[in-house]
């Protein structure tokens, strides 16, 4: 019975639309219908801009982490504390609120992972953040953490044999490869619009570079001045 009542809550508090809440609430729009469409932090960003984004990110987070949370004050048993997890994750790319439709998952995935092990968390995050500065490109630094997850649970609780702060070693694995796997696929779009190179940078347009304008040669469609 806790088991499914965990399962339940994780689900229903994954699914919530923060993101498409808070511009109704806070500016009467949206979401869906500017920038990517996306109700995650990223284009919140484009749409309301960075606290706003920071604040979608930030609850996001919260609430993939309160169905583990709840799972472990209530006492569920250890290996069930993961799928908790994966079903926030779940709720939140497929919400009921939503149609059955919804964001990437990497902000709900992240608070997830903080609580079955900080340690993963954290070095995901760092991952994360190193590659968006590196490349300005948010896809490119999800689907970069994404591919640490499993890597980082096999490093620290496998190799190094640190014990899990939650959940047990072989359901911690399984559920962080879930979680990314889902969000990867979540990316789909993302990964098309890179291989066009159009997809939308941090501060800048999407689209190709400009082809290089040799001696000689007047760039298309500038005139000359």
């Amino acid at each position: 019975m806790t088991e499914a009542l965990t399962f339940v809550l994780g689900f229903f508090l994954g699914s919530l639309p923060i993101g498409l809440w808070w511009g109704q609430v806070s500016k009467g729009i949206d979401v869906r219908e500017h920038g990517s469409g996306n109700i995650g932090a990223t284009n919140v960003y484009r749409t309301l801009g960075g606290k706003a984004a920071l604040g979608v990110l930030v609850l996001d987070a919260g609430k993939g982490a309160l169905g583990p949370l709840f799972a472990l004050i209530l006492e569920a048993a250890d290996w069930w504390i993961p799928i908790v997890g994966v079903a926030a994750v779940l709720g939140h790319c497929f919400s009921p609120f939503l149609f059955f439709r919804g964001g990437r998952g990497i902000a709900t995935s992240l608070g997830v992972l903080l609580v079955l092990d900080w340690r993963v968390g954290l070095s995901c995050l760092g991952v994360w953040i190193i590659i968006i500065v590196a490349t300005r490109y948010v896809s490119v630094g999800s689907i970069a953490a994404c591919l640490c997850v499993p890597l980082t649970f096999v490093l620290f609780e496998w190799v190094l044999k640190l014990p899990a702060p939650a959940g047990t070693r072989l359901a911690n694995l399984i559920a962080g490869s879930v979680v990314a796997g889902v969000a990867i696929a979540r990316h789909g779009p993302n990964i098309k619009r890179l291989a066009r190179g159009e997809e939308h940078r941090i501060g800048g347009r999407p689209g190709p570079p400009k082809p290089e304008v040799r001696p000689g040669e007047t760039d298309k469609g500038t005139e000359a001045r």
